[in-house]
């Protein structure tokens, strides 16, 4: 649960063998998700995530995204994307 609060937080979060300084740990440059995205309803981490993925990091990009082909970018419902795309853009 606390791993879970740090990265809600943007804290890294490194594994047990990684304070090791002779274990050589890789870290995602990328980081979290725009907290912007995560503001929308229906939206959470994971999905977050999928949308960054597909180069959508704000709620602008998203607003000013085509929901057929971010559906096929990320796998998620056309129809959902539709109600966040609204909402981004209000």
């Amino acid at each position: 649960m606390i791993r879970r609060l740090m990265r809600h937080l943007g804290v890294p979060v490194h594994p047990p063998e990684a304070r090791d300084p002779r274990v050589t740990v890789e870290y995602d440059p990328r980081g979290k998700p725009d907290e912007e995205l995560t503001a929308i309803a229906g939206i959470g981490e994971k999905r977050a995530e999928r949308l960054t993925d597909a180069g959508i990091t704000s709620q602008p990009a998203l607003a000013a995204a085509d929901p057929a082909e971010v559906a096929e970018a990320t796998g998620l419902s056309e129809r959902r994307l539709t109600r966040w795309i609204a909402a981004a853009d209000s």
